[in-house]
């Protein structure tokens, strides 16, 4: 995959997010700037935070519950650890 198709494809991955939560009516904050997604959930006091690696091409979560790396895979973002998608 090609730097340009691997942005692509983030940022197509992080307004998807966007899309959700909106459509969810749950009271999260977000913001996005230069690859890097913020979700602010105020009721449970917590962040995640949602980069795209350009180097690594990958997506990384980061959150309390800890870390995750999502490589695009068959048309769909899969975890690294594990074989769940996003």
């Amino acid at each position: 995959m090609t730097e340009i198709e691997f942005i692509q494809l983030a940022d197509e991955l992080m307004l998807s997010v966007e899309d959700a939560i909106e459509a969810s009516g749950l009271d999260i904050d977000y913001e996005s700037v230069g690859g890097v997604l913020a979700l602010t959930i105020e009721a449970e006091n917590s962040k995640v935070i949602i980069s795209r690696q350009l180097a690594m091409s990958q997506i990384w979560s980061a959150a309390r519950s800890g870390g995750f790396y999502l490589n695009y895979h068959d048309q769909t973002w899969r975890c690294a650890t594990a074989a769940e998608t996003f």
